[in-house]
């Protein structure tokens, strides 16, 4: 039956038990034939909860749209970004390589016809630095078959330039696109989705470790004791306390309860919770496992605790959470990385100081213990040259600061010279004078002595 003016539509099955007779009726200004959800759903290993079917804003560059509920089917997906993104960006770097490298051999030139010689002309820094550029151009990284970047078509000319053989690069994308993109950059790679490279020191080795957990990471997480297949039979009001930090010497409580009507059903009380918990600022959220409600963080971890408690028995017509006091605790994990002591808070295993790979940071948020994978570090020739820069020009011990500071002693040696040099002419030029009034004195003496004998000899 349909009315499309009203934008109302029924349909019936040949299961049901009217008879002849029979009347009902909608309420078509509020047709409540289905309590509104929000969506659940795992991405990597992680649960997350929207409030809509389009999600634009779990994965960036990505829109989901989920069309059906199926707890039981996974969908494996893989994002490829065109050719020209990498291809825009070597062109980039091949010409920002070449603009440095030319700037610095037009300055190292001598024009023999002008008799000029080009600033850096014989300094070392600036021939430390071409120095230091090719030599990341030209060494080999990783373990594949793409190991730098003459293997993807970067060359050097006659001159020293770069040149790209678009040709090959472009067949490497489409056939080895992942070789090429990790020689590029750098890559931390879990061996499976629940693996994650939280954060890796510059200072950490490239190479695979394995993560082997003791105790794996787990939510602050409630079942309700049985599934609730009927609408609440009576007002329910359930009761929370909620803390993120509950290995604090005093941890801070979130306390709030939630009122539950006659009539509703799991869905509605899921509706409910979620609002409250999204009111009250605190980082939980509730779904339907399989007809029982259950309540979780978001959050793993030791520090995340909550407890609830219902007003009603659990029974027919409830929650079924009951009017015992049920708590849900998160766990941290435990274990280690490469073989190497770690810390874990939450789901991510950090290395301890003092150690090879100390500070290089896991997320491992699956329920299995013991082996569990590995992670794969590969430093791209993108970031060796960004570390080729800092070694020429950032920090108190780069070529650059190294050539400054020396400039700047020899100029000082060259100004304390200096001062020393019109010490010494001011003692010289002071001695001289001396001497000439000396010389003045003795000048004028002599004259008074011939005067003298000028008039003596002038009487005879």
């Amino acid at each position: 039956i349909g009315n499309n003016t009203e934008g109302v539509q029924l349909a019936f099955s040949n299961s049901g038990t009217f008879s002849v007779g029979d009347r009902f009726a909608v309420d078509v200004s509020v047709p409540t034939l289905q309590s509104a959800q929000d969506a659940v759903f795992d991405l990597d290993g992680i649960r997350q909860t929207r409030q809509t079917n389009t999600v634009e804003d779990a994965l960036e560059g990505v829109t989901f749209d989920f069309v059906k509920a199926d707890a039981t089917k996974t969908i494996s997906f893989g994002i490829d970004r065109p050719k020209s993104t990498v291809t825009d960006k070597v062109d980039a770097f091949v010409k920002a390589y070449n603009t440095a490298y030319s700037t610095i051999r037009n300055q190292q030139k001598y024009e023999k016809d002008d008799n000029k010689a080009g600033i850096l002309l014989g300094e070392s820094t600036a021939n430390g630095v071409l120095s230091e550029l090719r030599r990341t151009l030209t060494t080999s990284y990783g373990t594949g078959s793409l190991k730098s970047l003459m293997d993807i078509g970067i060359s050097s000319d006659k001159d020293g330039k770069l040149k790209v053989d678009k040709t090959k690069l472009d067949s490497l994308l489409g056939s080895k696109r992942t070789e090429v993109i990790d020689l590029l950059a750098s890559a931390a790679k879990g061996s499976t989705s629940q693996i994650s490279v939280v954060s890796r020191p510059s200072e950490v080795a490239d190479g695979s470790y394995a993560v082997n957990v003791t105790t794996a990471a787990d939510l602050a997480r409630v079942n309700a004791t049985g599934a609730q297949n009927d609408t609440l039979a009576q007002a329910e009001n359930l009761s929370f306390t909620y803390t993120a930090e509950y290995t604090a010497a005093s941890p801070d409580y979130a306390t709030f309860s939630v009122g539950l009507q006659i009539g509703d059903t799991l869905g509605k009380v899921i509706d409910r919770l979620n609002s409250a918990f999204k009111t009250q600022g605190v980082g939980m959220r509730a779904f339907n496992n399989a007809g029982t409600l259950r309540i979780e963080t978001d959050d793993y971890g030791e520090d995340q605790r909550f407890t609830v408690v219902s007003t009603v028995a659990s029974g027919a017509g409830t929650t079924r959470i009951g009017n015992v006091l049920l708590t849900g605790q998160g766990v941290d994990i435990a274990g280690t990385i490469g073989g190497q002591a770690a810390t874990g808070l939450g789901e991510v295993l950090t290395v301890n100081d003092e150690q090879t790979l100390e500070r290089l940071a896991v997320s491992y948020v699956g329920a299995g213990i013991g082996n569990v994978g590995s992670v794969s570090l590969q430093t791209g020739i993108g970031s060796r040259f960004m570390d080729s820069i800092a070694l020429i020009n950032e920090g108190t011990d780069s070529l650059i600061s190294a050539r400054d500071k020396a400039l700047s002693n020899q100029v000082k040696a060259i100004e304390d010279s200096i001062a020393k040099k019109n010490v010494q002419i001011a003692k010289v030029q002071e001695r001289l004078e001396k001497q000439f009034a000396a010389m003045e004195k003795i000048l004028g003496g002599m004259k008074g002595q011939a005067d003298f004998l000028s008039n003596q000899l002038t009487r005879l």
